[in-house]
């Protein structure tokens, strides 16, 4: 009998290459056009020279509705209010709302260990690289679609 070798999926099988990417000086309308226009839930922040500097996800951009919509007494939040938007009058920018500690993968890493990052760090989104620079984007979804091919294979 031949021994099949199973061989583990890695976060470079599942991801998606098609990034989305936001600039981090697009206003948060913008941004939130951009996620609708492509249904998804999260994105990349890329700087002016195109370096990965954040991700914005919905729930920075409900965050900061609900914030706005918030009567005064409820803006602030253990007596100190959300240093992350801007005071000045300005229209705020995805750099004011974006999540700048990115979570991130090379794509050779196995995806049970991206799954394990994303419930360990509560993210909905891995940001893959290879040698350092971004080639996709693994999310819950991309997990699950994962799962449910194999699961329908073993069927």
């Amino acid at each position: 009998m031949i021994e099949k070798k199973v061989v583990p999926l890695t976060a470079g099988d599942v991801m998606s290459s098609d990034i989305i990417a936001i600039n981090e000086t697009e206003d948060i309308w913008s941004a939130i056009k951009t996620l609708i226009a492509h249904d998804i839930t999260g994105a990349p922040v890329i700087g002016a020279s195109g370096q990965l500097v954040g991700v914005i996800s919905q729930t920075d951009l409900v965050r900061y509705l609900e914030t706005k919509a918030a009567k005064l007494a409820d803006f602030y939040s253990d007596s100190e209010p959300d240093v992350r938007l801007p005071t000045n009058g300005r229209r705020a920018l995805v750099r004011d709302l974006m999540t700048r500690r990115v979570i991130k993968a090379d794509e050779s890493e196995p995806l049970d260990k991206i799954s394990r990052i994303m419930l360990v760090q509560k993210v909905h989104r891995v940001i893959i690289t290879r040698a350092g620079r971004l080639t996709g984007i693994v999310t819950t979804m991309d997990i699950l679609r994962a799962a449910q091919h194999f699961g329908e294979q073993a069927a």
